[in-house]
């Protein structure tokens, strides 16, 4: 079992991943998102249905990252943003941005947010170009314009 810290808040809660690492092919698997706090210790982020990893958590218990929709492999990576001061946590898919002639990309993710909720990451414009992405009342901007 590996697991990581990526982001720490000034209430001292950090947002991780937790892992597995699968020797036969050299490969990590099982991951996990969650949020460790001194009160309540390690708390499991829910997912989109497939695995997860939080970078980011501000203030108010909001975290961010990703998830895969399914536990499918080929399922597509979304970035999310999770509400874990609520009973029960809660996680919303943000999306991928649509391109000027309107199609959407598939994968995501999300690094870092603020104490308004407004997130920073990447997105997948189309079937092969990516671009620096913001979620702000959960509706994706492009960072390029």
């Amino acid at each position: 079992t590996r697991s990581r810290a990526y982001g720490i808040n000034d209430l001292g809660q950090v947002a991780e991943r937790v892992s597995n690492w699968d020797d036969v092919n050299q490969l990590t698997v099982d991951r996990n998102a969650f949020v460790w706090d001194p009160v309540s210790g390690i708390q499991l982020l829910p997912t989109l249905g497939g695995e997860g990893g939080a970078w980011g958590l501000n203030n108010d218990g909001q975290a961010s990252g990703w998830s895969y929709l399914s536990s499918d492999p080929a399922a597509f990576q979304r970035a999310a943003r999770w509400e874990t001061a609520v009973v029960p946590m809660t996680v919303t898919d943000l999306g991928a941005l649509v391109n000027t002639n309107g199609v959407s990309g598939d994968n995501s993710t999300a690094y870092d947010l603020n104490d308004d909720g407004a997130v920073t990451g990447w997105s997948l414009y189309d079937l092969a170009t990516t671009g620096p992405a913001g979620w702000n009342a959960l509706a994706p901007l492009s960072l390029t314009d």
